[in-house]
C-alpha cells in the first residue's frame, strides 16, 4: 500500500532489550522477524533518559508513516493494544541504567496524556480472525514503556506519522510464532 505521497508505506517497529529479572524480552526478540523492505526496526534500551533521543533520531532517519512500539507485560495473558500514554513515571524497579523513579512527570508542562489515533477496535477484529487473544488496555503503565509511548505520541505531531504501543505477554501465554503472526497481521491491515 502507498501513503498520501504515492510512496510505499513505511513502518518503524521498536522493541526493548531484556530488563530486571527477564532474561529475554519478546518485544526485542521478534524484531528480527519483522524487518523487511518497508519495515525498519529499533531495539531500545530500557532507559528513561535515553529512549526519546534514540527514538527521535530513528524517526528522522526512517520518516515512517506508522510507528509501533512493543513492550513486555509479563503478567498479562494476551496482547494489549494501548489506548493512551500518561505524563508520569513511577516504578518499583530500576531501569537498566539503575535509575529508580518513584513519581515524576515525563515532560514538565506537557500534556497530561496522549491517545493513539488508530482504531483499536478494528485491530482487535483483525487479531480475532487470526485467533490471537488481544484486548484494549487503557494504561501503558508508568515504567519505561509508558515513557516511550508518551514520547512517540508527542513526536507524531512534529513528524506526521501514526503511533501505537502494544504490550506483548510472556512466551508462557503467547508463543513466539503467534506474537510474530499478530504483528504481521496488524502491519498488513494498516498497510491497506
Amino acid at each position: 500500500m502507498y501513503n498520501k505521497s504515492g510512496d510505499k508505506m513505511k513502518f518503524l517497529i521498536t522493541g526493548f532489550e531484556p530488563f530486571s529479572r527477564n532474561e529475554t524480552n519478546p518485544s526485542g526478540d521478534i524484531l528480527k522477524d519483522l524487518k523487511s523492505e518497508n519495515i525498519e526496526t529499533l531495539l531500545l534500551p530500557v532507559s528513561y533518559l535515553r529512549v526519546r533521543d534514540l527514538l527521535e533520531a530513528k524517526i528522522k532517519e526512517v520518516k515512517p508513516d506508522i510507528v509501533i512500539s512493543l513492550g513486555l507485560a509479563n503478567k498479562r495473558a494476551y496482547l494489549s493494544l494501548e489506548l493512551c500514554a500518561i505524563n508520569y513515571q513511577r516504578a518499583s524497579i530500576t531501569d537498566n541504567d539503575n535509575n529508580l523513579i518513584t513519581g515524576k512527570l515525563i515532560k514538565p508542562n506537557g500534556k497530561e496524556a496522549y491517545f493513539t489515533s488508530l482504531n483499536l477496535n478494528d485491530l482487535l477484529k483483525v487479531l480475532a480472525v487470526s485467533n490471537i487473544k488481544a484486548d484494549i488496555s487503557t494504561s501503558a503503565g508508568s515504567y519505561v514503556c509508558n515513557t516511550v509511548y508518551y514520547n512517540l505520541l508527542e513526536l507524531q505531531e512534529k513528524y506526521n506519522y501514526k503511533g501505537l504501543f502494544i504490550h506483548l505477554p510472556s512466551y508462557d501465554n503467547l508463543s513466539y510464532n503467534d506474537e510474530v503472526k499478530a504483528l504481521l497481521e496488524i502491519i498488513k491491515y494498516l498497510n491497506n
